[in-house]
Parts: structure tokens; C-alpha cells; sequence
């Protein structure tokens, strides 16, 4: 039996249909439960998605995201101590990073509620193959993430369009390619090792305000974040050389978006 938790979500929602698994919703598993975690507990291949995943969110009730992205992974690695893991990070676990284009070797320094315990959840795993997406766009995104928050602002009419520091400089990865990366990571991946997600091209937000929603962008002090890096971009190197590699274009992800908000 192959379990996704998180099936549900943003990238759960693409990737439970590549899949021939039982995919439980959040509803029909409580990951902070030690006990709902025992009825899967004869799961041969896991691929956990579920978790706190807005940076913002994290910050304001530290002691829910610490249970659902670090003890919930402790329940895993208790209850399934055998199966094949494929766990789903972050990009946003390596901080400011030492060098550019970010490898897998780089130092874990996170920032910030979110990707520490993030970082954490991998200290619990190490035999399970970790997959660290960078920043995810496309269909179906919620608008708690500014791309998605961008494109409704756009669509709505409003041509000046509220935003934080829209300097910074992301790897953007298509949610669709994110989720035939996972399944690679499940069919070949090496337990033990980490794998970046990511196109290993960086774009400013800007960029991506004004393509997803048209608009200009009009800074607010209130949307900024403390723990925000500068430059996030990564090197796919090491998934690429398991077969996968991205196919949808930034321009595509961004139209696609806009028309699902």
C-alpha cells in the first residue's frame, strides 16, 4: 500500500493522480494523532505532504505548526518504521544560503518558525528520501501564497497591486511538475539522500506580480516578512539525474493560475 498524506492539497491534489494509492484527507487522518497513524500502519511507501506550509501561518501559532510538522513526522518514523518515506520539505530549510546555485550540500541555517521545523523533521528522518521543493505556482493555489494572491487582485480589476518586497529573487517550479518529481523521488530516489525541486532559474517577484496579475506593484510595510532571503535558487542537478526534469514553463504556470482563482 503506497499512503499520501496531504493528498488533498495544493500539490496533493496533482499528485494523487499519477498515483494507483489510497490518498486519506486531512479529514480522514489527523497526522498529530499517534493513533490514526496505526490504521496505515502496514503502509509499504509513504509520501508525506500534509503539514503547516505558510511561512505566515507558522509564525503566528508556533505550537500547531510544531505539531503537525515535527511530531507528526515523529509518529511516522515510529508507527512506519520500515516503509519507504518520501517526505516533502523545503527549499526555505537551507536559510541564507553559502553559495548560488543552491545544492544539496549546503549547511541547513533556517529562518523562522516554518522552516525550522522543517528542518527539524528531517533531523527525525534519516533514512527517508527528502524532497525540498523551491517556491510552487500553478492551477489551484491558494491565495494565503502571493502569486495567487497577485492574479486575483489582477482578475478582480485592481491595477495596483498590494504586495511585500517584491526584490527578492525565487526559483518558481510549477505545482504539476513538482508532483511527477515526487513520483521519481518515490520510484528512485536513495533513502538517506535530499533532492531539490526546482527549475534552477530565479526570477524577482516582481516579474511574477506583474505577469500573473497584470497590475503594477504597490508595496505595504505589513506584508513584508522578517524572515525572508534574498536569493533562493537552486541546482536540480541531483533529480534531474534520477529522469526528472520540468516541462512547464513559468509564463504557462502563471496563465493557467490566473484562470483558476
Amino acid at each position: 500500500m503506497t499512503l499520501v498524506t496531504g493528498g488533498s492539497g495544493f500539490l496533493g491534489r496533482w499528485l494523487v493522480p499519477l498515483l494507483s494509492c489510497e490518498a486519506p484527507s486531512r479529514a480522514e487522518l489527523d497526522i498529530t494523532s499517534r493513533g490514526d497513524w496505526l490504521q496505515f500502519a502496514g503502509a509499504e511507501r509513504v509520501l508525506h505532504l500534509a503539514a503547516q506550509t505558510s511561512p505566515r501561518l507558522a509564525e503566528s501559532d508556533p505550537a500547531t505548526t510544531m505539531a503537525q510538522n515535527v511530531q507528526a513526522v515523529r509518529y511516522m518514523s515510529e508507527v512506519l518504521p520500515q516503509a519507504r518515506v518520501v517526505h516533502v520539505s523545503t527549499c526555505h530549510v537551507y536559510g541564507i544560503p553559502e553559495r548560488l546555485p543552491i545544492d544539496e550540500a549546503n549547511l541547513l541555517r533556517p529562518r523562522g518558525v516554518y522552516a525550522s521545523s522543517k528542518a527539524t523533521a528531517e533531523r527525525l528522518l534519516p533514512r527517508a528520501i527528502i524532497a525540498r521543493p523551491f517556491n510552487l505556482t500553478g492551477p489551484g493555489q491558494s491565495t494565503e501564497f502571493a502569486p495567487a494572491d497577485w492574479a486575483a487582485q489582477g482578475k478582480a480589476g485592481e491595477t495596483h497591486i498590494a504586495c511585500g518586497d517584491v526584490s527578492l529573487v525565487r526559483d518558481y517550479l510549477d505545482v504539476r511538475d513538482a508532483a511527477a518529481g515526487l513520483v521519481t523521488l518515490l520510484e528512485r530516489g536513495v533513502p538517506g539522500e535530499a533532492y531539490n525541486l526546482c527549475r534552477g532559474e530565479g526570477v524577482t517577484l516582481e516579474w511574477i506580480l506583474r505577469t500573473a496579475s497584470g497590475g503594477e506593484p504597490a508595496p505595504r510595510q505589513e506584508r513584508r516578512r522578517a524572515h525572508d532571503v534574498p536569493v533562493l535558487v537552486g541546482d536540480p542537478a541531483r533529480a534531474q539525474a534520477l529522469g526528472w526534469s520540468p516541462r512547464i514553463t513559468l509564463e504557462r504556470s502563471l496563465t493557467d493560475l490566473r484562470e483558476s482563482v
